[in-house]
């Protein structure tokens, strides 16, 4: 029986990652060696910290909640004490997450060589293998549970082919998948590159001047930079960082198959994370170094946390609320888990906390707000590292936000109006019902809301099977009634708190897909008491094939060098990240033997290989335009478009001589500038750029005024006269005729920032 369970899902990982790590470009034999390579030594790291994780969650719940007095949960059979594990991941990632950002904020994640870094990690280790020895070890032995084909086999292959996917997506370098992400824009711009600043300027995590986006929380970027470290390199580093968010979407799954159990019955665990981890979107922000499923996963914890104490193993046999009201360490238990979900995105107070709130007054009556101030205490002790360092930073504790009441910091009023009107609705509030229509329920089905929007299911059916599986429990069985209302409350609030507070992107309702998966598990079983046979490969047939059907079209954008044609290769930067960091060419141009050789691999190389290995050592590189400088081996000065960088500060002194820019720049000591002129336009059709900054206004003039030496990626490099000609190296940059450059059109559309 083991070795079924174990061999054959092995077998289908190994082969379904073979066949993924083979759809590439023509000619590639495949990635799958690399792709397995890189999950044992980068996603290895990540398994640590989600072991870890499970340690402390394990000690919490054996610890603390469980001393509450609370009812057993059947947790002697063997088929449930490996779900307590799924179970306890959530609490003990918040946990993990708090102490990693408090650690960070300190600038103690490279103290003693290192130690701390790697301290909680090990304590959380030694605390598992301590509990799974002590309370796995014995106990009964419930060979009568149920099982059947479908939950013994079909069920952990599925899962098993899932997690190959996911893990050959997370292999691929960054700035490759995804197409609805621009290729992982966030990631490349702040969720990695806030870790690899704080690493280069000495370890603690703080404001970065120039990033708004180090004002945030970062709970998980703290968790990246952790990482990192222990990788002990920053481009690999990265790869960590996306398995960690593959580690997140497969803990975010567990733990909605679990309170589907808890809900629903046995029978619906299988469903409800098979569907879970099934959806474009968790597999999308679970490849990528992103921040989003982290509320997701809190939000079906805070909610076992809620279910748990109902009465009795099943919660269906409990009645709709639960028997006795939330205790205080219950309380403060939802209070670590909401605070962490605001700590890994700050939307998650709309999409998170308030819906936990509707739930846990839902399930477990009004009484609960009595444990208000202890509530509001415990997240602000988990949130004060971020509250105490933006004070010091900004005189405000919640910059860039509420600076109607504690000040605007550095920040002017216009800077403000432009950060709130980029992430913030677009559209008039009568026009946004439709939107939601658009980017939720019928998500890439028909016309794209925005021309050149990337446009494909992420969705697929999960919004309308779970909404029909929670309307009709609401309506019809008085066992569910409670848990089918509380799941429709959060999801109204997650959705009213899209409309009226983010910039209406689809991926901003992704913690909706818990409840959702909720309703998709009662609407099977419904299903399953009248057509027991078919369930299963209905399940299978509807949900499993999207996930790969979505990454087989990728990158599926329009290249400079493939203007006709979109290139779909998802697997093919799979060990891809010396293409990305330049080093590829410099090695071939190395290699090169004649002049027409050298020319060619010039023309296809990277941005950063010109910044890397063709400017001099001594060069001091300001980027205009270019906010993704992640693959950038140097320091370089660079922005984003919400904040004011040097050269908005020399337009201020010297506003429409643009001739006159070059000298200002030199004298603060730089020698060269990168300019971005497709971006620059993109922000400025968008109304987020400084007027002064508008391409047309400045480019051209500051181009003839000085010297453009490069073009790659279709961004200028420029050296500032009278400043020295860079280094010779392996072979000189191409000579570039600005005149191109500054009229090259737009390839994509403009990536939406997040927040």
């Amino acid at each position: 029986m083991l070795l079924r369970r174990v061999a054959l899902p092995a077998a289908i990982f190994l082969v379904t990652l073979a066949i993924v790590t083979s759809w590439t470009i023509p000619g590639d034999a495949g990635r799958f060696a690399p792709a397995l390579a890189s999950l044992g030594q980068n996603g290895g790291i990540a398994l640590l910290w989600w072991v870890g994780a499970a340690g402390l969650g394990l000690w919490i719940d054996r610890r603390w909640l469980r001393a509450g007095g609370e009812a057993g949960d059947g947790l002697g059979e063997a088929r449930e004490r490996w779900w307590r594990v799924a179970a306890a991941l959530p609490m003990g990632a918040a946990a993990l997450l708090s102490i990693t950002h408090a650690l960070g904020s300190l600038g103690l994640l490279t103290a003693a060589g290192g130690v701390l870094n790697w301290l909680p990690i090990a304590v959380g280790l030694y605390l598992l293998v301590r509990i799974l020895r002590d309370d796995f070890g014995a106990g009964p032995v419930d060979r009568a549970a149920e099982a059947s084909v479908w939950t013994d086999t079909v069920a952990p292959a599925l899962a098993a082919a899932l997690a190959a996917l996911y893990a050959a997506a997370a292999a691929s370098a960054p700035e490759w998948l995804w197409s609805s992400e621009f290729g992982g824009y966030d990631a490349v711009s702040y969720h990695l590159e806030l870790p690899k600043e704080w690493i280069t300027a000495g370890g603690a995590i703080g404001p970065v001047e120039g990033n708004v986006y180090s004002a945030l929380p970062s709970f998980v970027e703290a968790t990246f930079m952790q990482l990192i470290l222990m990788r002990g390199s920053i481009v690999e580093g990265a790869l960590v960082c996306q398995y960690w968010a593959m580690g997140a979407a497969l803990a975010t799954a567990a733990a909605t198959a679990q309170l589907a159990a808890r809900v629903a019955g046995d029978a619906a665990r299988p469903i409800a994370g098979l569907v879970l981890l099934s959806l474009p979107w968790a597999l999308v922000t679970g490849s990528l170094a992103y921040n989003d499923l982290a509320p997701c996963l809190f939000l079906a914890g805070a909610w076992l946390v809620i279910e748990r104490g109902a009465g009795g193993h099943d919660a269906v046999d409990a009645p709709s609320r639960a028997s006795r009201p939330l205790d205080m360490r219950h309380a403060a238990a939802l209070a670590l888990l909401a605070a962490a979900a605001v700590g890994a995105k700050p939307t998650a107070f709309l999409f998170v906390a308030l819906p936990l709130l509707a739930i846990v007054i839902l399930r477990r009556g009004a009484r609960v707000l009595r444990l208000a101030p202890l509530v509001v205490a415990v997240a602000l002790a988990v949130l004060s590292p971020w509250l105490v360092r933006n004070l010091v930073a900004y005189g405000n504790p919640l910059f860039p936000f509420a600076h109607g009441v504690f000040g605007n910091g550095p920040w002017t009023t216009e800077q403000f109006t432009v950060f709130a009107a980029g992430h913030g609705p677009d559209r008039a509030l009568a026009d946004r019902p439709a939107l939601l229509w658009s980017q939720w329920l019928a998500h890439g089905l028909g016309a794209p809301p925005a021309q050149g929007e990337p446009w494909f299911p992420q969705w697929g059916i999960l919004p309308i099977a779970g909404l029909l599986g929670l309307l009709l429990e609401l309506a019809s069985d008085a066992r569910r009634r409670g848990v089918a209302a509380a799941a429709l409350a959060a999801i109204a609030i997650a959705l009213l708190g899209w409309m009226l507070a983010t910039h209406l992107k689809s991926r901003f309702l992704l913690p909706t897909a818990v409840p959702l998966a909720l309703g998709a598990a009662f609407l099977a079983q419904r299903a399953a008491r009248a057509t027991q046979p078919v369930v299963a490969p209905l399940v299978a047939a509807l949900f499993i094939p999207l996930p790969f059907l979505v990454y087989w079209r990728e990158p599926a954008r329009v290249f400079p060098s493939q203007p006709d044609t979109p290139l779909a290769a998802p697997a093919a930067f799979i060990g891809g990240a010396g293409f990305r960091t330049g080093e590829v060419a410099a090695r071939d141009l190395a290699m090169a033997s004649t002049n027409d050789e050298r020319a060619a691999i010039l023309a296809q190389a990277p941005t950063a290989y010109f910044i890397n290995f063709a400017l001099s050592k001594e060069a001091r590189i300001l980027a205009v335009g270019h906010a993704t400088p992640f693959y950038f081996a140097r320091p370089v000065a660079w922005n984003t478009v919400w904040d004011r960088g040097a050269l908005d500060r020399v337009a201020d002194e010297a506003p429409g001589t643009p001739e006159a820019w070059g000298p200002r720049l030199a004298a603060l000591g730089f020698t060269h500038v990168l300019i971005n002129p497709t971006m620059l336009a993109r922000w400025q059709a968008s109304g987020w750029l400084n007027p002064q900054l508008a391409p047309e206004r400045w480019i051209g003039v500051f181009v003839r005024a000085n010297r453009a030496i490069a073009t790659a990626d279709g961004s200028i490099i420029v050296e500032i006269a009278p400043a020295p000609a860079p280094a010779s190296s392996a072979a000189a940059p191409r000579e570039a005729a600005p005149s191109s450059a500054e009229t090259e059109a737009p390839q994509e559309a403009a990536p939406r920032p997040t927040s």
